[in-house]
C-alpha cells in the first residue's frame, strides 16, 4: 500500500530525475579528476596550474563569448562577472553543482 502524504511522480520525471542524477554524477568524478590531477602536478613540479572557471567561456555561444573577451557595453558588470569566474575553480563549481543535480534528482516529494 502506497503512502498517501508522497505526490506522484510520472515517468518522465523518473527518467529526468536519473537523467539529472547521472549527469551530477558526472560532473562530482570530474570536478575529482581535475582537482586530483592538480594536485599530482604540484607535487611533481611545485607548481600550481590554476584553472578557472573563466576557460569554459570559450565553448560558451558566440556571443556570450564575444562580450566576456571583448565587452564592448556593461563594463562593470563585466568587470565584477569576470572577477567571478577568475577567482572559481573549475575543479570545485563543478564538483558542487554536481552535488546540486544530485540532490535535487534524489529529493522526496512530500506534500
Amino acid at each position: 500500500m502506497e503512502d498517501d502524504s508522497k505526490i506522484q511522480v510520472s515517468w518522465s520525471d523518473k527518467i529526468f530525475n536519473v537523467f539529472l542524477y547521472f549527469i551530477g554524477l558526472a560532473l562530482v568524478i570530474f570536478g575529482i579528476f581535475l582537482l586530483g590531477s592538480q594536485i599530482f602536478n604540484f607535487l611533481k613540479s611545485g607548481v600550481w596550474n590554476e584553472i578557472p572557471l573563466v576557460g569554459i567561456m570559450a565553448y560558451a555561444p558566440d556571443k556570450i563569448a564575444a562580450w566576456v573577451f571583448e565587452p564592448q557595453s556593461w563594463l562593470g558588470l563585466h568587470k565584477i562577472i569576470i572577477s567571478i569566474l577568475n577567482f572559481l575553480p573549475l575543479s570545485l563549481t563543478s564538483a558542487f553543482v554536481g552535488f546540486g543535480l544530485i540532490a535535487i534528482s534524489t529529493q522526496e516529494y512530500d506534500s
